[in-house]
């Protein structure tokens, strides 16, 4: 997978992602991290066959640029849905 050439901060903002089944995945991934503020996209189910879950990402965006970054990647045809994950902690 490509790599962007911002550095990922512990303070940045993870975005669940899920891409449209009926689109090129790696040309999908290629766009996104062609948008400002994108610093790094995980594919949650790397060996998944399903096209549900293979088609969901983790994409990790600068804390500062968070609403412009949204504002790119949202309306995008290849874009299914776009939402900041909740933070999480272990209790």
């Amino acid at each position: 997978m490509p790599r962007s050439t911002l550095k990922c901060r512990a303070d940045d903002v993870s975005v669940n992602v899920k891409i449209a089944s009926d689109v090129d995945k790696k040309i999908s991934v290629l766009t996104l991290f062609g948008i400002s503020g994108v610093c790094k996209i995980i594919r949650l189910f790397p060996s998944e066959t399903d096209p549900e879950l293979a088609n969901l990402f983790l994409v990790k965006i600068r804390r500062k640029d968070r609403c412009e970054t949204l504002k790119k990647i949202r309306p995008r045809r290849m874009v299914e849905y776009a939402d900041i994950a909740s933070r999480r902690q272990l209790a």
